[in-house]
């Protein structure tokens, strides 16, 4: 067996899985929030296909690259968590499946705050976990509580 596929096939320890995940969520958030884009898509293959909830694939580097600039440019300042719920791995493939929460500021000024699920599949390259597959959902808020005189609802 090649020396790759050798280290390719080796487990990986659950504690090892948490932080490799835990340092690509941090990594790829940081780099979003600041608006990094070369920098966020360091973090995918060249031949990465995202599935967004309300458009049709990304699909390649090119289209990913327009896609984020928009976004960017759509969401001025931005704040993105994500938080991993389960992770698994087996030879040279990692899934990460989390919630994300997004808080952005829009070009006039008004805060919205949106949230979800998402999903990523990662391959090894050069010995780094690059994105392969992405989706992502959006949850709607629920609508606000009414009071008894049509206010807001105190908590």
């Amino acid at each position: 067996m090649p020396a790759m596929q050798r280290i390719l096939a080796q487990p990986i320890s659950r504690a090892a899985l948490k932080r490799a995940v835990d340092r690509l969520n941090r990594g790829y958030a940081a780099a979003y929030n600041r608006g990094r884009l070369d920098r966020v898509l360091d973090f995918f293959a060249g031949d990465a296909v995202t599935l967004p909830p309300d458009g049709k694939p990304v699909r390649g580097r090119a289209a990913l690259r327009r896609h984020l600039r928009e976004a960017f440019r759509r969401e001025g300042r931005r704040c993105l968590a994500l938080v991993s719920l389960r992770r698994e791995s087996s030879g040279g493939v990692l899934c990460d499946g989390g919630r994300w929460r997004n808080s952005v500021r829009s070009p006039d000024g008004k805060s919205v705050s949106t949230s979800g699920y998402y999903l990523t599949a990662y391959r090894r390259s050069g010995g780094t976990w690059k994105a392969a597959i992405t989706t992502f959902n959006l949850l709607r808020a629920p609508a606000p509580r009414r009071g008894r005189r049509g206010g807001p609802a105190r908590p």
